[in-house]
């Protein structure tokens, strides 16, 4: 029996071959394995093969999911069926004490290649490409709740202490993000804290919030030099991301705490800039030696981000090609920074990990996968997946028609519920520009507190609560430290005039 993939024959003998060859590579399967493992491949293809000519000898037919779980639940018992002791698993051919056959990462690696040697199976020519859900195998997710930890290429439950212990084994764990959801940022503080705690000084964190240009900030942040608000001003917190500071400030306020080495992972935002602006191939020679190494070849990674690109195509780039092209820049140097430090004399004996948006580590072929290809070491990928979206946050959701992607999107699903931030915000209510060293009023919206005291447009923002306003960071941290029912005493010049004004904050709409 062989099998056709593409035009290409693979026989089976082959593709078990390949899966050895690529556990070693990994370096989770001892030598002394490689006769079992085959063994197992060569059961899995008996066991398909009888199944096969019970359905219907050979007659062309198509694998529905119903019919393809039942077939690899029993490939799972082959593995499950082993003797598992003292961390090691022990095929039921040898004896204990014996040869060490596979470590438990052996055992998530050969069932993920079970998915595997299943789905290529049905590209023989007695079979059409099965629909089988790679996105969520076991079905975990329908009926799951807040606080519950799955395994996706098992679709077993784990508790936070197993999913730490398998991390263990991890240089790099993965934790995405909605930037907007509190409970998100939640799983990656537990995930921090607990790695914190089993592996004392050997964690650090990279983040794709803060741009590389500011690593000096992001140093003097994890020793414990600076004040929260000298930290947003030298990390250009507002300009560069813009999000508010208490989605992260509990992470951020742990990792001073414990002098954890903190990383600032992304492109800076001049570079982003050109490339946005001019594509790759029109930037100087300046701008392409700031360049990291690019790899544009990914067909999944591409599929997906023109996804997100037709469904709300941007007037910020020239074409899909100048957004890809961006968007591969952000996952290579995140990539690249990750690899580099964990290269170095101080990441050598270190866990990173690695907190960004959902979409550059799902499925693995954003930072993952090239973060791998400069460093390969074991890594995982865990992503906070939502239970369900509240009725007044879905219009937060975008429309977008995902292609189908054949690769898992993570090592775990850690399940959260979807919340903002409890805090109200308070604004202003105009547009101000800096104008030497100062902020001067370009307008004032209707109906706003500004309009209700008086501000008007030309007025010089001098200061707030006696703080001297001298660029727009200064103003956008202290407001961001009001809340709703707060006064604040702001001081304008207008042409030759000092007034002093009173104001009385709401919750803004």
């Amino acid at each position: 029996m062989s099998l056709r993939f593409n035009t290409s024959e693979v026989t089976l003998s082959g593709f078990a071959g390949f899966v050895v060859s690529s556990a070693e590579r990994r370096g989770i399967l001892a030598p002394s394995s490689r006769v079992w493992v085959l063994q197992l491949c060569s059961v899995a293809v008996l066991r398909f093969e009888e199944w096969d000519y019970a359905q219907g000898q050979g007659s062309p037919q198509s694998y529905e999911t119903t019919e393809i779980r039942p077939l690899f639940k029993q490939l799972n018992l082959l593995l499950n069926r082993m003797d598992m002791t003292g961390g090691e698993v022990l095929s039921s051919n040898q004896k204990k004490g014996s040869l060490s056959v596979l470590s438990r990462d052996s055992m998530v690696f050969m069932r993920s290649w079970m998915v595997g040697v299943i789905a290529l199976m049905a590209f023989s020519g007695c079979a059409t490409i099965p629909r089988f859900p790679l996105e969520d195998p076991y079905g975990t997710l329908e009926g799951a709740r807040e606080g519950e930890i799955f395994h996706v290429p098992t679709g077993i439950k784990v508790t936070k202490a197993q999913l730490l212990d398998i991390m263990g084994g991890s240089r790099v764990i993965y934790v995405g993000e909605t930037h907007d959801n509190v409970r998100a940022h939640q799983v990656q503080m537990e995930i921090i804290r607990g790695l914190a705690e089993r592996f004392p000084g050997q964690v650090a964190v990279g983040m794709e919030v803060f741009q590389r240009p500011y690593q000096e900030a992001t140093d003097r942040w994890s020793r414990g030099e600076l004040s929260e608000r000298d930290f947003l001003k030298q990390s250009r917190w507002y300009p560069n991301w813009g999000m508010d500071y208490g989605y992260y400030k509990a992470i951020l306020d742990y990792i001073r705490e414990r002098n954890i080495p903190l990383l600032a992972l992304n492109a800076s935002a001049e570079l982003v800039k050109e490339v946005r602006n001019q594509g790759l191939d029109g930037l100087s020679r300046d701008w392409q030696n700031k360049l990291p190494h690019m790899d544009f070849s990914d067909p999944h990674h591409r599929r997906l981000v023109e996804a997100f690109y037709k469904a709300h195509p941007t007037t910020s780039t020239k074409s899909f090609e100048t957004f890809y092209q961006v968007y591969v820049l952000w996952d290579e140097t995140m990539a690249e920074t990750v690899a580099n430090y964990l290269a170095t004399e101080e990441g050598r004996e270190k866990k990173i990990v690695v907190l960004a948006g959902g979409n550059h580590v799902r499925y693995g072929f954003g930072i993952p996968r090239r973060a791998f290809r400069r460093l390969p070491v074991p890594y995982s990928i865990v992503l906070p997946t939502e239970v369900s979206i509240p009725e007044d946050k879905k219009d937060r959701i975008m429309d977008v028609s995902l292609p189908e992607i054949p690769l898992a999107p993570a090592d775990f699903f850690w399940m959260v519920t979807y919340e903002d931030l409890k805090r109200k915000k308070v604004r202003l209510g105009l547009m101000f520009e800096e104008v030497k060293g100062n902020l001067k009023v370009t307008k004032v919206l209707d109906g706003s507190l500004a309009a209700k005291v008086g501000i008007q447009p030309g007025d010089i923002l001098v200061s707030l609560d006696g703080e001297a306003l001298h660029e727009s960071f200064d103003l956008l941290y202290l407001l961001s430290q009001k809340r709703p029912g707060d006064t604040g005493r702001l001081r304008i010049r207008r042409e030759e005039k000092s007034l002093e004004l009173t104001l009385h904050f709401q919750a803004s709409q």
